[in-house]
């Protein structure tokens, strides 16, 4: 009977699991976009600084200047190194970086041209310019800031830093869980699982797909749709079953640059500690029965010694 009443519970028990699993979960996702956002909010400012040096306007007036040119290089450098970001570079009013922090580099951005990216655009019209994108030259995932540089009221060039997301992804792996972080048009560019990267949660429409192609943000031979869907459940947490694997999930919004988190916990953890707590119950059960039948051999032993007593003594009455 306790068995049956066990197995009969065995889904409210397993709901527990769950419920406590998003709850953790709930916690684990703050921590990571709070850190995604505090990382934003520390660069964001720092390419309006940079493009305040006046050194920056002499060489965009003077792009030709090689008692200038070798300074900001080695500058843009050693700002790059302080800053703790991949690169800072200057672009001209054209979009060709005509100095960078990697100069020294064989992937040198200087000589490149940028004016495809919606950052250098944005930047170049008086905004803060930002956007993330696979390096075209690099081939490294990041994110950038870009701001005008000014002569007096006049634009005269940008000057774009970027930062990269690997760390972040590194300090999301071997917990258990793993995290995606999805673009407005449902893009994977962050996830804790490399075979992840670039890979898409819905299909994408025309439009997007030219917008990608001509700003070069990801490269599209590998936008392929992730094997996602939704499992048939009624009630508890959020549920997802992505490449076979029946996850809990949990979602988050980073509204500021239009991003979707999502941490994924595997289901089955919480049905293995239901089983477990299952077994445990099976087992109390298969000692109480034992105790059980121990108590009432010992019971029908005893009553057998008393008959026998008694029969010897009516015997010897006799």
């Amino acid at each position: 009977m306790i068995v049956s009443a066990a197995l009969a519970a065995r889904p409210s028990i397993e709901r527990v699991f769950l419920d406590r699993m998003a709850a953790d979960g709930a916690a684990t996702l703050n921590i990571a976009v709070e850190g995604l956002n505090s990382t934003l909010e520390r660069f964001e400012p720092l390419a309006k600084l940079i493009a305040e040096r006046p050194i920056l306007t002499q060489l965009l007036n003077d792009p030709e200047n090689q008692g200038v040119k070798p300074f900001v290089n080695e500058q843009l450098r050693l700002t790059a190194l302080t800053l703790g970001v991949s690169d800072v570079y200057l672009m001209d009013i054209g979009g060709t970086t005509i100095a960078a922090s990697n100069y020294r580099k064989e992937t040198s951005f200087v000589g490149r041209n940028y004016s495809y990216r919606p950052y250098f655009r944005e930047a170049l019209g008086g905004g803060l310019g930002r956007f993330f994108a696979r390096g075209t030259t690099s081939g490294q995932r990041g994110y950038f800031f870009a701001a005008p540089v000014l002569d007096q009221t006049r634009i005269v060039g940008v000057l774009a830093i970027k930062f990269l997301i690997d760390p972040f992804e590194a300090s999301w792996q071997g917990g258990g869980s793993e995290i995606i972080v999805t673009d407005r048009v449902g893009v994977v560019f962050m996830s804790s699982r490399s075979d992840w990267h670039f890979r898409t949660v819905a299909p994408i429409q025309d439009n997007d797909l030219d917008e990608i192609a001509a700003t070069q943000q990801y490269p599209l031979d590998r936008l392929l749709p992730l094997d996602i869907s939704v499992p048939d459940v009624t009630s508890g947490p959020d549920r997802v079953v992505l490449d076979a694997v029946d996850y809990v999930r949990n979602t988050a919004e980073l509204k500021n640059v239009g991003w979707t988190a999502e941490l994924l916990t595997p289901a089955a953890a919480a049905r293995a500690q239901a089983l477990s707590i299952l077994a445990i119950i099976g087992l109390i059960a298969l000692l109480l029965t034992l105790m059980a039948a121990v108590l009432l051999g010992r019971r029908a032993r005893a009553r057998e010694r008393e008959d026998e007593r008694r029969a010897a003594q009516e015997e010897l009455e006799r």
